[in-house]
């Protein structure tokens, strides 16, 4: 997967950030989870286009996850796109897209299909899946959980140079799952490794710490979680459902997440480096996303 930071602020833009906004790259899908104002600019100053993504996952209804929304779609549509779009998110979501549609004068020129879902529901899509849970905010907000297929080993050389697989019955074995050689029918399974796992991230949207989202972001690849303030915020922002960067390193680390990257900054740090020095301590492998950053994995 590749994850591309387009806006990794809270609240409302800054010199220094936009706000929410997330594209991931998997397998042959671009996916955008929250659309912050300005997002289709912030495409543009980036490397992936918006003209790409196929799915966007709202995780709450605060204008910093949603609004940029409206000029995405016209955008989209002035540069005559044709593709369809699923827009994902929690219940009223259809509600939301109509009050786009009404806004000035415009007609998308490309199919938009709005779907609500709720916790627990995992979407399956071509070689990966969408699951959402429930965080914990001041309104109903999700976290997603992208998954990949896990896959099948690769062949075994020697294994199969001793039955007499060569050429085209590897293919034949893929499609198939066995072939029959010298009489003998040989399963796939038994002249492959063992599967690989896919890789996995976990986006939470803004919550503050939740034994869900561990639960949710168990032995994840990639946790991205939100840090507004550094410690001494603390108290104050999960009055207002916000965590700080030591309590996302806290989760990170009984959820065993593999990477740790802090987002939505609040607008009061010019300078964000203490929130990295307050998590690093507690979750070695942790990054601070700034506008921009690419992550692969």
């Amino acid at each position: 997967m590749e994850i591309t930071f387009l806006g990794t602020g809270g609240s409302y833009p800054t010199r220094f950030r936009n706000v929410p906004a997330i594209a991931v790259q998997v397998k042959e899908d671009l996916l955008l989870l929250d659309c912050g104002e300005g997002t289709q600019r912030q495409f543009m100053q980036s490397n992936v286009s918006f003209m790409k993504v196929k799915k966007i996952f709202i995780t709450h209804f605060h204008g910093d996850h949603f609004l940029g929304l409206p000029g995405l779609l016209q955008t989209m549509a002035f540069n005559n796109r044709i593709d369809s779009l699923e827009i994902y998110g929690p219940e009223g979501i259809e509600k939301l897209l109509d009050g786009i549609f009404s806004l000035g004068f415009w007609k998308p020129s490309f199919k938009i299909i709005a779907k609500s879902i709720v916790p627990s529901d995992t979407l399956q899509f071509e070689g990966y899946s969408v699951s959402a849970e429930l965080a914990e905010h001041t309104i109903p907000d999700y976290a997603y959980k992208i998954k990949e297929e896990d896959r099948r080993g690769h062949f075994d050389t020697e294994k199969c140079k001793a039955l007499g697989i060569k050429g085209k019955d590897f293919s034949y074995l893929e499609s198939n799952g066995f072939i029959i050689k010298n009489g003998k029918k040989i399963l796939l399974k038994e002249v492959t490794g063992n599967s690989i796992v896919g890789k996995s991230l976990v986006y939470t949207g803004d919550t503050v710490p939740s034994d869900r989202i561990i639960k949710f972001s168990n032995n994840v690849d990639v946790l991205i979680h939100e840090a507004s303030v550094t410690k001494d915020l603390e108290n104050k922002a999960n009055e207002y459902g916000h965590s700080s960067s030591s309590q996302a390193a806290e989760i990170a680390v009984k959820a065993n997440a593999k990477q740790l990257i802090l987002t939505h900054i609040s607008p009061r740090y010019e300078d964000s480096t203490p929130l990295l020095e307050e998590a690093l301590p507690i979750m070695k492998n942790t990054k601070l996303a700034e506008d921009f950053l690419v992550h692969v994995f």
